[in-house]
């Protein structure tokens, strides 16, 4: 059972169990007591501080056991394209290691956009793809194949020039377009 506040940190701390998970630790400060947190290995990755506020903190890990040791202490972390989220009730903020998350839900982190993001990385792969297509149709054509074998009887194969040349004078060749 992992704790989702400072005072059922608290709780759990009092007992003799503190142990959460494989190599997952409740770890208390003992110098200050302002914390209470989760430790991962020697990363503590969530900190339960007194004001209600939490504390995030991967220490480098981009793991997916990290990510799981934060979403079962309360947070919810997604990942999309590589890249971490914090969704709280007051929206979905980029993750930052070490940001906070206050008692409201507001984090020190911009807001993100993460289906404006999705679609430009698709928009983007989309657009390579199309011109990776059309430039292998436009190798299988008789005038590319001419144009390769002129420049290469010269000693020397200058591809973007045919490439350039083919597109002067051939007819536009039909892209494919996904469904």
């Amino acid at each position: 059972m992992y704790p989702t506040s400072y005072a059922e940190a608290l709780a759990i701390s009092k007992t003799r169990k503190r142990k959460l998970a494989n190599n997952t630790y409740l770890f208390i400060d003992n110098i200050t007591d302002e914390w209470i947190g989760i430790r991962l290995h020697k990363t503590v990755v969530v900190k339960f501080f007194k004001d209600e506020s939490v504390q995030i903190n991967a220490g480098g890990w981009m793991t997916p056991t990290t990510k799981d040791r934060i979403n079962c202490a309360g947070i919810s972390v997604i990942q999309c394209l590589n890249e971490w989220y914090v969704v709280t009730k007051k929206g979905t903020f980029e993750y930052k290691s070490g940001m906070t998350i206050d008692k409201k839900g507001y984090c020190n982190t911009p807001k993100a956009d993460i289906d404006g993001d999705r679609k430009e990385y698709r928009r983007e792969k989309y657009k390579e793809t199309r011109e990776k297509r059309r430039m292998i149709r436009l190798r299988e054509t008789p005038l590319y194949k001419v144009m390769l074998g002129l420049s290469k009887i010269e000693g020397k194969v200058d591809t973007a020039k045919i490439d350039s040349v083919i597109d002067k004078y051939n007819p536009k060749l039909p892209i494919y377009k996904p469904r």
